[in-house]
Order: structure tokens, then sequence, then C-alpha cells
């Protein structure tokens, strides 16, 4: 016989883990503190992201502090090519740190 654990999001909780109502928090954290290393720039750059769509909050209803609701504003912008006030270049550039920031 084997035994299947199944853990749902919040098993890491005790360790330190983040939950989605507070990942952006403790990346910030982490970002603040120099615990980040070489993706610094991705941590800047997506932080970065998360704040420019704040100007968009009049308009649309983003709970910014989802980190799944940035992410998926970050895919649409792919699409789109239309993110803020940023470039094509700068949307293509949040994308690759957006992958470097979810890999830490």
């Amino acid at each position: 016989m084997k035994t299947v654990f199944i853990l749902g999001a919040g098993a890491s909780r005790q360790a330190g883990g983040p939950l989605m109502f507070d990942f952006f928090d403790k990346a910030e954290e982490l970002y603040r503190t120099g615990r980040v290393g070489e993706a610094n720039y991705a941590f800047e750059d997506v932080l970065s992201a998360a704040s420019e769509l704040q100007g968009i909050h009049a308009k649309a209803y983003l709970n910014l502090d989802n980190f799944e609701t940035l992410f998926g504003a970050i895919e649409i912008a792919v699409i789109t090519g239309k993110f803020a006030r940023r470039s094509n270049e700068s949307i293509e550039q949040v994308v690759a740190d957006h992958q470097n920031f979810t890999r830490r």
C-alpha cells in the first residue's frame, strides 16, 4: 500500500512561504533586503509593472495584490501589445523578467 499526501497552497505557510494575498509583499521584502541575487532586475521590473497598473484602476477592477492578476495582464499585453505606457520591447522584457521572478 502507498500513501499519497495532497497538499494545498497553504501547506508551506508555516515555513514562511507566501500565499496569494501576500505574495508581492514577500517578493518586495526579498528585493528590498537584497536576497534575490542576480534576479534583482527581474524583481524590479515585475514590481514596477504592478505599480504601473495602478493608473488603470479607475476604469477597470484589477486585484493587484493577486499575482495571477498581474501575470494575466502581462499575458494579455503580449497579445495586444499594450501594457500601461510600456513599449513593445519593454513588454517583452517584463515577460522575460516575469519568468525569472517566478523561478525564485
